[in-house]
């Protein structure tokens, strides 16, 4: 009997128990798309796996982590939930509305990410910062200035006027930002002057009251 109960024990170790269906360690590949999977973690038990299908399971990112670090000559294919949707790991464009730290770090996920659209985002620091952390991906985005929307790659802009703080925002958030005309009468130079001091890259073309007189910045004679 002792024998006969080792002959079966030893045949029950050859399965592993997944949501009541038995599945040899012995499988290479495993396709459970679609379906939830309570028992995940005993996935890892299929040490033989080179290909696992779980797009569809409803996987967290963490039990994910956890399975790649298990099995880690498996390929898994498998979805990233993020903000409402599910994407695949081969993604390569998302379009955002929003962004914070936790969705930066969720991104990391999709690693041959190329493009993020994020013209409906205005959540500039956040942006930044995913556009330090993915130098290789492009973030495009639309930054809200003198009324007017502006891509991030613009090098020129054009505005009846703006405060120092906007014309700030635009040399922070406009990394290409060569060149700022400015259309209206400009009535505090001196605020102005702080701007252009702390950002000598820029050139700005703008116009102003001399005795009664408006004069540009570019003017070489004056007649008074």
């Amino acid at each position: 009997l002792g024998a006969a109960w080792g002959i079966w024990q030893s045949g029950q170790d050859r399965f592993v128990t997944i949501d009541s269906v038995r599945y040899s360690r012995d499988i290479t590949e495993l396709d459970l798309s679609g379906k939830p999977v309570a028992d995940w973690d005993k996935l890892a038990q299929l040490s033989n796996l080179t290909r696992l299908d779980l797009r569809g399971c409803h996987i967290a990112p963490d039990q994910f982590s956890r399975l790649r670090q298990a099995l880690p000559q498996c390929q898994i294919l498998w979805e990233l939930p993020f903000q409402g949707k599910f994407y695949p790991l081969d993604t390569r464009q998302i379009t955002i509305s929003s962004l914070d730290q936790s969705d930066i770090m969720l991104l990391d996920y999709l690693s041959q990410l190329e493009t993020v659209d994020a013209a409906a985002c205005r959540d500039y620091e956040a942006l930044q910062i995913l556009r330090q952390r993915r130098p290789e991906c492009q973030v495009l985005y639309q930054v809200e200035i003198g009324g007017k929307f502006w891509p991030q790659d613009t090098t020129q802009i054009t505005i009846p006027g703006a405060s120092p703080d906007s014309l700030q925002q635009a040399a922070a958030l406009l990394p290409e930002l060569t060149t700022i005309c400015l259309t209206e009468v400009v009535t505090d130079c001196q605020a102005l002057y702080s701007f252009l001091q702390s950002n000598p890259q820029l050139e700005c073309h703008w116009r102003f009251q001399l005795h009664g007189v408006t004069v540009s910045n570019r003017d070489t004679e004056i007649d008074l």
